[in-house]
């Protein structure tokens, strides 16, 4: 597929079909690889993209949709994608499922957006795992919310006066046990009170 503005979208209730385009590239200026309606349900897509001839503006993959799995490969080429143009999670996107391939991964920030309401959507990568990220927490109170991927997440530096762990509508006080690391899986939160200026350490696991 290629030179389209879009090359591939799903419009309307498009539910359990398996689709799969092992060379999904553009070498059209802004334009979009692949937009996933957001009535797209369950299905499983196996999709290698890239940029080619120099293109500019290309955006990957467009997902909107909900609970569908997706394989995901980067091929080799001579345009990379912008800066978090290869995947975006839209707004209405909720548990998805993504398995990215990217011999050259090295921070999901520089390939991936996500802008879901939800913090339902997953990521799985090979390679290694990756790097550790800190966050700054803000205000006298601040909830860290964990997207993407699982993560065990502690104080890297600061005091925090409480800390509650929430799931739901489950709440657990883990203030003695934050200073040690708090697992978190994709959309679990950390309620957090401090007393001065503290920053969490955030380091994601590898779960495949």
């Amino acid at each position: 597929m290629i030179n389209f503005r879009t090359c591939i979208e799903t419009v309307g209730s498009v539910s359990y079909n398996e689709f799969k385009c092992p060379h999904l590239h553009s070498n059209a200026d802004q334009s979009t690889l692949f937009r996933i309606g957001e009535e797209s349900f369950g299905n499983r897509l196996q999709l290698t993209i890239g940029v080619d001839q120099g293109a500019k503006a290309v955006t990957g993959i467009v997902l909107a949709g909900r609970r569908n799995t997706i394989e995901l490969a980067k091929r080799e080429s001579n345009a990379p994608f912008s800066r978090g143009r290869a995947l975006l999670f839209a707004d209405t996107a909720e548990g998805n499922q993504v398995n990215w391939t990217d011999a050259n991964l090295i921070d999901l920030t520089e390939t991936i957006t996500d802008s879901a309401r939800v913090p339902s959507n997953q990521m799985t990568w090979t390679g290694p795992p990756l790097p550790i990220q800190t966050v700054q927490a803000t205000g006298e109170n601040f909830i860290y919310t964990q997207r993407l991927y699982a993560a065990t997440v502690g104080v890297g530096t600061g005091i925090f006066t409480n800390a509650t762990f929430v799931r739901g509508s489950t709440r657990v006080d883990c203030t003695k046990t934050i200073g040690a690391g708090v697992l978190l899986s994709v959309g679990d939160q950390l309620e957090l009170g401090h007393s001065n200026r503290g920053v969490l350490q955030v380091i994601p696991l590898k779960t495949r």
